[in-house]
């Protein structure tokens, strides 16, 4: 197939679930598609199978299921490397839900450890929760002590998991110059662009 249509065809796809089609920005794939032979292949009317190849084996795989069927399995065999879109949490650690029922006071008082300058009151917490977006399942902290383990990684990506199908896109936030660069943090998980908003306090 054309390389051109591939790479429509590509973005297109792309475009529509980002963190799912590429484990890279589009841009670097884009690159480096002219060095592949690449196939579409029509699965029913919205979606395909896409695949880019060289000697050294696949370089790019979608379909739908995310399933590589027995069919493909000589060009996963002679691939050199693989990249696999999932992610496990280290067996030391569990994810348990907060139950803002009865821990509130939990949770005030673990953001509060978080942060210098950040200290909500449990009146405070209680409040986020009569928001219409609230969910109960989407909220995630991670002490200092924990941090640069790969934990925050592991909790975007399962809240983004999470929020697949809920909402049309996720913007985030952080503080200017925080040591623990949160932007480094959300750009490894498929966050793009780089506008700024600044909230100003006198």
């Amino acid at each position: 197939m054309d390389n051109n249509n591939f790479r429509t065809i590509l973005k297109k796809t792309y475009i529509k679930d980002p963190c799912k089609v590429l484990p890279n920005a589009f841009w670097k794939t884009n690159e480096r598609l002219d060095q592949l032979e690449c196939s579409v292949e029509p699965t029913d009317i919205n979606e395909v199978i896409l695949q880019g190849w060289n000697q050294s084996g696949l370089h790019i795989f979608w379909n739908k299921s995310r399933e590589i069927e027995s069919r493909f399995s000589n060009r996963v065999d002679q691939s050199a490397f693989a990249i696999i879109h999932d992610y496990f949490l280290d067996e030391r650690f569990t994810m348990v839900n907060v139950d803002t029922k009865v821990e509130l006071e939990k949770v005030s008082e673990l953001i509060g450890k978080c942060y210098e300058d950040i200290h909500p009151s449990v009146d405070t917490v209680s409040s986020w929760t009569e928001y219409d977006v609230f969910e109960e399942d989407l909220w995630i902290q991670v002490l200092p002590g924990y941090q640069g383990k790969g934990l925050g990684k592991i909790l975007v990506l399962e809240l983004l998991k999470r929020m697949h199908g809920k909402v049309d896109f996720v913007t985030v936030s952080g503080e200017v110059d925080n040591e623990t660069n949160p932007e480094r943090l959300y750009k490894s998980c498929g966050f793009s662009g780089d506008d700024i908003w600044w909230l100003l306090r006198k």
